[in-house]
């Protein structure tokens, strides 16, 4: 095994440069047996494109909400924001762009509000083990973003402007152009806002109306790809791109000292380059990617000293890390009931972190050379029954793991109405974290990867008849994680990451689509989450909380969207509700109240000559409820935003 790995190091001849790209891989048309797997009966869930095409000046995490049972993190309008997956924690969720991992090595997870969907035509969600099939290490789930390519499209040119409450601004830019053997894509956007909405402080006895101060946010980001069709079988593509985003963060609502200065700086650059090769029964594609990820966080409070007054830096730290990625994906497909897919993958990770205050300076340097193999074997027992085996061995830094697996039966009843039961069960890995092995001071180097096992059942009916169209889908699942890497105090007076948590997850989701194409279109889409996740036979000394929910993992979430649309006036309302979430272990003190929002969207379509026009106008929390999704993080009460585009 370990020979068998040395192979991959010679992908590893891709200089880095400071220019970056992302890469988008083309979907030729299929002829595996297994595309429906993906598409159709698996736990994946797939965001409408024409919700997407309306929506990509909006966060991702709102995207995923709205369209989902997910629970969504956030820290506030501009704040970092995280998804928790079936109750896993936000290092447990992975995003791939085009087949490409986000995920910082440092932390392993990503923020999803600085991740542009604008730059996305297709966002899939896959839960649970099935995840296993795409990448390692996704014990809650995989989010996978796609940039389609076209080729001989007449040029088009689009440019879009939203105007919001709080100071929202923001432009948006799209090229495209192509001929038979040559697309060209070319995105850039703009965003800020001043972001000083009003919010109730439930932290003061008097539940004080304050504004929300020193919040500004700028980002921007651009995309450039180019896609050149060497031949029928032969394609080749390369991707640019880079983002930006600098903003300032508030004090909590309970924060009572003098002025403080809090700011956070992203900076994110990429270059992929990407063939594909597609004949008859055999495809490879082989992707290389470079990425950069720069994070610079400062935090100090004024404080006050006769005659002067002068800042306590508490934190200022630096961190850099370069990722080299290559991954090599070979589908073979001869047999009429079988087919198989291997993907072998290859990843040197580099890390710098210095993390400086009035009275400290601390840090760490690492490197980790991660490779993995992954065998994807599918098979058609009879017409109506389908079988997957799926095996992923990871080997880092020379050492080799237990192999993680996963294994599903798919049985579909074909009449006037299609029935779908599926079973997924497996094994999951996640590998500790660079700043959990080594930051200094806490990292443990000692840490052991967290393992799960999972389970799920679906069961699925789709009808359509004339212009009536319904789906209904229901998943019961488990999972127990074990070793799961938390940081507590110590006996040395910093905290440490140790593995010292046992949880075990159940639940169930609820999805429904219906519509109905008439005069007036409708359709309602209903996503349900259930979520029970607790402790259990933990390793903390804390054995008293064992069996209570895990703090920020509401037990109900649930997403309702009713859409109408009528010649060229479409009108949406969305209703989200999130019950109660613990913000401490004992499950008795300190807890979010539950909340619901109501969102309405409007919009008008225009053709002028060769002009199109979409007008579109949001109004959010139309009844001004004051929430929180994060204890001390006010979130914005009702306002509105308006948005323009023209397409030629």
């Amino acid at each position: 095994m370990k020979h068998r790995f040395l192979i991959i190091s010679v992908f590893f001849t891709f200089i880095f440069s400071d220019t970056f790209s992302q890469h988008d891989t083309l979907k030729i048309k299929p002829v595996y047996i297994n595309s429906d797997f993906l598409s159709e009966n698996q736990n994946v869930t797939q965001i409408d494109s024409i919700f997407l095409a309306n929506n990509f000046n909006n966060q991702l995490s709102d995207l995923i909400k709205i369209n989902s049972g997910i629970f969504v993190k956030s820290f506030g309008l501009n704040g970092v924001s995280t998804v928790s997956i079936r109750g896993t924690s936000a290092n447990h969720t992975k995003v791939l762009w085009n087949n490409v991992p986000l995920n910082s090595s440092m932390n392993g997870q990503s923020d999803f509000s600085i991740i542009p969907v604008f730059f996305s035509d297709k966002i899939n969600i896959f839960s649970g083990i099935y995840s296993l099939t795409q990448n390692s290490g996704a014990i809650g789930g995989i989010i996978d973003l796609k940039t389609n390519t076209e080729f001989e499209k007449p040029i088009s040119f689009s440019l879009a402007q939203n105007f919001g409450s709080f100071g929202n601004l923001g432009t948006f830019l799209k090229l495209k152009k192509s001929n038979k053997k040559i697309s060209y894509n070319f995105r850039a956007y703009y965003k800020k806002s001043k972001n000083n909405f009003r919010f109730v402080n439930t932290s003061l006895p008097d539940f004080v109306v304050q504004i929300n101060e020193n919040s500004e946010f700028v980002q921007y980001g651009v995309l450039s790809k180019i896609d050149l069709k060497i031949n029928k079988s032969n394609l080749l593509s390369l991707r640019v791109f880079g983002t930006y985003t600098d903003r300032n963060i508030s004090p909590i609502m309970s924060y009572s000292g003098l002025y403080r200065q809090e700011n956070q700086i992203d900076i994110k650059k990429s270059i992929t380059l990407d063939y594909a090769f597609n004949k008859n029964f055999f495809k490879i594609n082989f992707t290389s990617a470079c990425l950069s990820n720069n994070l610079n966080y400062f935090l100090a409070d004024s404080v006050m000293s006769y005659p002067l007054n002068y800042q306590i830096i508490k934190n200022n730290s630096e961190n850099s890390e370069k990722i080299f990625y290559n991954v090599f994906n070979v589908d073979f497909q001869k047999f009429k009931n079988v087919s198989f897919n291997t993907k072998i993958t290859s990843s040197y990770q580099i890390a710098n972190s210095v993390d400086s205050s009035t009275y400290n300076s601390l840090g760490y340097s690492a490197k980790r050379f991660e490779n993995n193999i992954n065998l994807l074997v599918n098979y058609y027992v009879f017409k109506q029954l389908k079988a997957y085996f799926n095996v992923n061995e990871t080997v880092i830094n020379n050492e080799i793991f237990s192999p993680a697996f996963n294994l599903g039966l798919i049985s579909e009843i074909i009449d006037q109405n299609k029935l779908v039961l599926g079973l997924n069960a497996g094994k999951n890995i996640n590998f500790p974290t660079l700043n959990d092995l080594y930051w200094c001071p806490g990292g443990n180097t000692d840490l052991k990867p967290e393992k799960s096992k999972q389970i799920d059942f679906f069961v699925k009916n789709s009808i359509e008849k004339n212009k009536f169209y319904s789906d209904i889908k229901l998943v019961i699942y488990a999972s127990e994680i074990k070793d799961w890497i938390l940081w507590k105090p110590s006996e040395f007076g910093y905290w440490t990451a140790q593995n010292i948590r046992n949880v075990f997850s159940r639940g169930l989701e609820i999805n429904y689509i219906f519509s109905h194409n008439g005069l007036i279109d409708k359709q309602i889409n209903i996503n349900y989450a259930l979520n029970f996740v607790s402790e259990i036979n933990s390793k903390s000394t804390f054995s008293l909380f064992e069996g209570n929910q895990l703090i920020y993992s509401p037990k109900n979430t649930l997403n309702f969207n009713f859409s109408n649309s009528f010649k060229t006036y479409d009108f949406t309302i969305n209703y989200s509700y999130t019950s109660k979430q613990f913000t401490n272990t004992s499950n008795n003190t300190f807890s979010l109240p539950a909340f619901s929002l109501l969102n309405f969207v409007f919009s008008k379509h225009f053709v002028i000559k060769k002009y199109n026009l979409l007008a579109l106008f949001y109004l959010n929390n139309i009844f001004d409820k004051s929430y929180q999704a994060v204890l001390y993080r006010p979130m914005p009460g009702r306002n509105f935003e308006l948005k323009i585009s023209i397409t030629f």
